[in-house]
């Protein structure tokens, strides 16, 4: 809600492209489930409050194999380039022991102007419900991260 009040400038006719929230550190390319997860909460968010978002990620194509269907993909080579993307929505993940904090931004693609920003915190229980685990009369065997 916060990003949206203060969203200026996007409307129904400005198409957002929304991509995986990072860790925050030197290369500010490293992600995990959560930072996926994130992505694709804002996907449905934003469609919600009428903003056209692009899903870059839609090959166009439909993969049939044996464990399912498939139609989206990692692979460059795969995908299109979109020149309707007018902002993308990203952000930034930092972590403590209570949690993580979230700084979530959504910038014009060609000028790179911050045009909404909010951030918030998620409870470090909320993150552990992300991962599975294996448990055995209450007791974590393993996790896997």
């Amino acid at each position: 809600m916060k990003l949206i009040e203060n969203m200026r400038y996007v409307s129904t006719n400005t198409p957002v492209a929304v991509t995986s929230l990072v860790d925050l550190d030197s290369s500010l390319s490293h992600t995990n489930i959560l930072g996926n997860q994130m992505a694709e909460s804002f996907i449905t968010e934003l469609q919600e409050f009428g903003i056209p978002v692009v899903d870059y990620k839609t090959t166009g194509v439909i993969h049939v194999g044996g464990s399912g269907d498939f139609v989206f993909s990692r692979n460059l080579g795969e995908l299109e380039r979109n020149p309707y993307i007018k902002y993308i929505l990203s952000g930034t993940m930092t972590y403590n022991d209570r949690g993580i904090i979230l700084n979530i931004r959504m910038v014009d693609i060609n000028s790179k102007v911050v045009v909404a920003s909010s951030k918030g915190f998620i409870p470090q229980f909320v993150v552990d419900s992300l991962y599975p685990r294996n448990y055995v009369d209450g007791i974590v065997l393993d996790t896997t991260s």
